[in-house]
C-alpha cells in the first residue's frame, strides 16, 4: 500500500494525526496486555515484571533470551495485525 501510494503521489508527506495516533497506541497496549496475559500463564508474573523493568545490561543472558522472544513475537503479531 505504501509503495502504491509513494508512485502515485511521490512527494506526500506522512503526517500523524491524533485520532490515529491514539489509535496506534491503544492497539500496542492491547497486544502488550493480551500477550503477558499469555505469557503469565507459562511464567511467574514477578519474573516477567523484572525482565521489563530492569535495563538490558542489568539482564542474565536467560532473561535477555527471554525478552528478545517477546519482542519478536510483539513484532510479529503487529504485523499480522496491520494486513
Amino acid at each position: 500500500m505504501a509503495g502504491a501510494i509513494q508512485a502515485v503521489y511521490p512527494t506526500a508527506i506522512h503526517v500523524l494525526d491524533r485520532f490515529h495516533l491514539i489509535q496506534f497506541f491503544t492497539d500496542a497496549q492491547q497486544r502488550r496486555r493480551r500477550y503477558l496475559g499469555e505469557a503469565k500463564k507459562q511464567h511467574k508474573s514477578r519474573f516477567i515484571d523484572r525482565c521489563l523493568a530492569r535495563k538490558p545490561d542489568e539482564l542474565t543472558e536467560e532473561e535477555r533470551g527471554f525478552v528478545r522472544e517477546w519482542l519478536r513475537e510483539d513484532f510479529i503479531q503487529s504485523i499480522s495485525i496491520k494486513h
